[in-house]
């Protein structure tokens, strides 16, 4: 019983030392196995280490409607109407606003353009 103490001690060492290096962008596996051979001395070294990923560079100010209808490609001619391909653009709208990626002011605004054009 006294020989399984160290033992999961170890172990607890090299599944610490893999998850604080998955968090800072480096192989756990890596980790995992270097953590199995030093134990404690693992964490320190992982946990010291710089982080190789970068934080994500956030731009709140992204018109993400006129990103997503300047970028669409024009409606390839079909034996549909021109209607039908108002509508589609009516539903995407109504999707990106369902999803957060457009307000409700934006939404407006451009509902009304689409159906100027109807």
């Amino acid at each position: 019983m006294e020989i399984l103490l160290p033992i999961f001690f170890w172990l607890i060492c090299s599944i610490g030392a893999a998850a604080i290096a998955r968090s800072k962008g480096r192989s756990g596996c890596w980790w995992f196995f270097i953590g199995t051979l030093i134990g404690p001395i693992a964490l320190l070294i992982v946990g010291f280490m710089a982080s190789v990923q970068e934080p994500p560079e956030v731009n709140h100010k992204i018109d993400y409607l006129t990103a997503v209808t300047s970028t669409m490609a024009p409606p390839v001619s079909t034996p549909g109407s021109p209607m039908d391909d108002q509508l589609k653009l009516l539903a995407e709208l109504k999707k990106m606003l369902d999803a957060s990626l457009i307000t409700q002011e934006e939404y407006d605004i451009k509902k009304v353009e689409i159906l100027k054009r109807m």
